[in-house]
């Protein structure tokens, strides 16, 4: 897999630079029309007859490390998973015209014996039709998982909260008002100048929230200005009796 890595960065290195690296996902290959939407992407071990290869599409990202301060810290790093990288294939294979994906290929770097990987890379092969005759209808986005490596997230810790372990970001709820037995770890915004969606934005801060050992999202605003839109909300989590910390 290494390997297949290295062919992919020497092959994609160009496209790279172009600015694709600000999606989290590079093609290499033909493109052409829109022929799905990111769910109508097919994925499987071999592609049906009746479709060509269009190219090969890649994605990875790095993970925040442990300790490190949320400051100005993508989306992307807060919520690195393989499934995070799978949703973006998809979405990049469906923009550059094609109907279905080889099963991604993905590999891991860890640091130590740490929980998570500090780095993840999965690809796969596009294949679409030979000839596109109308392109499929353009819907308003709702929610992208690209938008993760474009979505910047700042947090500042509240006095009396301590942060937890890390969580999975589909366990955490969002709530309108605070909810009774919880404590505030602190407040979240994110930030996207290039037009995200809003659905995705809810999604960093979810992502966000897990990482820093949160349960729950609470109060979340958003204010567009332009192409620009920024998110907030605080953070919570059950209370802890510090007497039983460290009791299983």
């Amino acid at each position: 897999m290494q390997g297949k890595w290295v062919e992919v960065a020497a092959a994609l290195g160009a496209f790279a630079l172009a600015g694709c690296m600000g999606s989290g996902v590079q093609f290499s290959g033909s493109r052409q029309p829109a022929v799905t939407q990111a769910e109508g992407v097919e994925v499987g071990a071999h592609p049906p007859q009746g479709l060509e290869r269009r190219g090969e599409v890649s994605a990875e990202c790095n993970s925040l490390a442990a300790d490190a301060d949320v400051k100005n810290a993508r989306a992307s790093d807060l919520g690195c998973s393989v499934g995070l990288l799978h949703a973006a294939l998809r979405e990049g294979a469906a923009e550059s015209g094609g109907s279905f994906l080889t099963q991604p290929e993905c590999e891991e770097k860890r640091s130590g014996d740490a929980a998570r990987p500090s780095w993840i890379g999965c690809n796969g092969e596009v294949w679409g039709p030979e000839k596109v005759q109308t392109a499929a209808a353009q819907l308003p986005p709702f929610e992208s998982a690209r938008d993760a490596w474009r979505i910047r997230i700042d947090f500042w810790p509240a006095a009396q909260g301590k942060r937890g372990p890390a969580g999975d970001a589909e366990s955490v709820a969002e709530v309108d008002f605070p909810r009774v037995g919880q404590v505030k770890l602190g407040d979240l915004s994110a930030r996207c100048d290039s037009g995200c969606a809003q659905g995705s934005m809810h999604r960093g801060l979810r992502a966000a929230a897990a990482w820093l050992g949160a349960s729950t999202v609470v109060g979340v605003r958003c204010i567009q200005q332009d192409q620009a839109l920024t998110c907030a909300a605080s953070i919570s989590a059950p209370e802890r009796d510090e007497s039983l910390a460290g009791v299983p």
